[in-house]
């Protein structure tokens, strides 16, 4: 009974997150998902380290333990929802990405993470790409293992459009 309460408070709180960061529901009693792309200017989720240019200027600072949308046109109809990583019991790097679908369409996405070691450097070769059915209105999942143990402690999402 315990876990079911937990679980309720759990599913709540989503619930809520997700009308906060995506928008007001609709009167109509049922709940649907619609996203504000204009409270994305107004905040950014602060970054854990960065992968800077060895020439500076060069390009922007890409934030680690984050998502990179890779096509900007995807940005008004794909929402982050969370982003984050824990060590499994084999001390391999788990990652874990969820993205909500603001469309009236399914969505089809592919992504894939670099592991960078604490040098900044790649850990391992980047993973290859994974597809991501994300339903109307709807909450995607993507996540990845590293293949090493200890080498990576940080990573880059990178999403795009499926071809």
């Amino acid at each position: 009974m315990a876990a079911f309460k937990a679980a309720v408070l759990v599913s709540a709180a989503l619930g809520l997150a997700l009308t906060s960061a995506c928008g007001s529901a609709p009167t109509t009693g049922m709940r649907t998902t619609s996203c504000n792309a204009s409270a994305l200017g107004n905040g950014s989720v602060p970054a854990n380290g960065v992968l800077d240019s060895q020439i500076p200027g060069a390009f922007t600072p890409i934030p680690l333990d984050q998502i990179q949308i890779l096509d900007p046109s995807l940005v008004p109809y794909v929402m982050i929802q969370s982003a984050g990583s824990a060590r499994t019991a084999t001390q391999t790097m788990h990652v874990v990405a969820r993205m909500v679908n603001c469309t009236n369409e399914p969505m089809q996405l592919e992504a894939r993470t670099h592991f960078i070691a604490p040098s900044g450097a790649s850990a391992e070769p980047v993973s290859a790409w994974k597809r991501i059915y994300v339903p109307q209105r709807g909450l995607g999942v993507y996540e990845e293992y590293s293949m090493g143990t200890i080498m990576a402690d940080r990573f880059l999402i990178e999403l795009r459009k499926a071809n």
